[in-house]
């Protein structure tokens, strides 16, 4: 592997582990701002739940 070779894929590797650096922290600070709006409704829930028995794990 040539020395170019090895920085191309030094710097992609690096790009691609830090693509989502933050995210959790940002939505974090989204959902706190109107907690009762991030909740999920219970319909939902419940169809969730009622399709999960259906998978095969």
């Amino acid at each position: 592997m040539s020395r170019s070779e090895l920085y191309s894929k030094a710097v992609s590797d690096y790009v691609e582990s830090q693509r989502f650096a933050g995210v959790r922290e940002r939505l974090d600070t989204v959902y706190a701002s109107a907690p009762a709006e991030s909740e999920l409704d219970p319909d939902i829930a419940r169809a969730q739940t009622r399709s999960l028995a259906k998978e095969r794990w």
